[in-house]
């Protein structure tokens, strides 16, 4: 019996350390950094959720990380642009390092004392009410981020490619192209219908592991090749590997687009 108690202790804890992320990832200076909420202080805060989904609600209490404090170690100009990266990649949002650090806003794990879950991933940046009436265009929906993974503080990042390649393909599309980031308070950026970039006309497979931690494997399909874009347009460390139907130099088809590119390792 004792023994089958521990199995069962054993299961819900693990059950239990699987629901709660442990870290965040950091990307300055051309590194992605590993930051371990040991480190850091947990803290509450109670205030209005304006996403849609929570805002009726009314105040609830949060607890998490202050956001100063996580990227407390870099120095940062208060107009620099700061990406907060998802689970996807997708859906990022960009602001303004005073945008995220003035007030108290955090990095929460748990509402009203249970575990968040958001898409299975358990990490939303929650903003202090100072904050929010400083900054009123956060109430959007768009900027309530869920899905947490880590910040891009700089765009000196270069993705690590197992074989030497160069940008010399440019590539055009009638729709605009593609772009890593779902809002930016920092400004707009043009609309693209062609990049320059990498084009590989073959391959097997394809490895590649994004900024946000995800490991993903690609197996290579009849007619796709892959396009490594470069990052006119994006945000800072937006580098996009995207799976396409080329030809002639004429995009027709976008099969995937992976954002926010750590490394690509491809088997030809």
């Amino acid at each position: 019996m004792n023994f089958i108690a521990a199995i069962l202790l054993f299961m819900t804890v693990s059950a239990w350390a699987n629901s709660e992320p442990s870290h965040l990832y950091i990307i300055a200076d051309g590194k992605m950094i590993v930051l371990p909420f040991a480190k850091l202080e947990k803290v509450d805060l109670e205030t209005i959720n304006y996403h849609p989904k929570f805002v009726e609600n009314g105040k609830i209490k949060y607890s998490g990380y202050r956001i100063r404090d996580i990227l407390k170690a870099y120095r940062l100009p208060k107009d620099n642009p700061i990406t907060i990266v998802g689970r996807t990649g997708q859906f990022s949002i960009e602001l303004k390092t005073q945008e995220l650090l003035e007030g108290d806003s955090i990095i929460a794990t748990h509402a009203n004392g249970k575990p968040v879950q958001s898409e299975g991933n358990g990490l939303q940046i929650i903003y202090d009410d100072k904050t929010v009436i400083k900054y009123p265009h956060l109430k959007q929906r768009q900027f309530w981020c869920w899905w947490v993974r880590s910040f891009i503080l700089d765009n000196k990042f270069r993705p690590t490619l197992n074989k030497p390649l160069e940008f010399k393909n440019t590539l055009k599309s009638e729709l605009p192209w593609p772009r890593p980031y779902g809002i930016s308070s920092v400004g707009d950026r043009p609309i693209l219908k062609e990049r320059k970039g990498i084009l590989i006309p073959s391959y097997k497979n394809a490895r590649i592991e994004l900024l946000n931690g995800n490991k993903l494997e690609i197996d290579g399909q009849a007619g796709t090749k892959l396009f490594l874009a470069d990052t006119t347009s994006n945000q800072n460390g937006g580098h996009v590997l995207h799976q396409v139907i080329e030809k002639d130099g004429q995009i027709n088809t976008i099969l995937a687009n992976h954002y926010f590119l750590k490394s690509l390792e491809v088997t030809e």
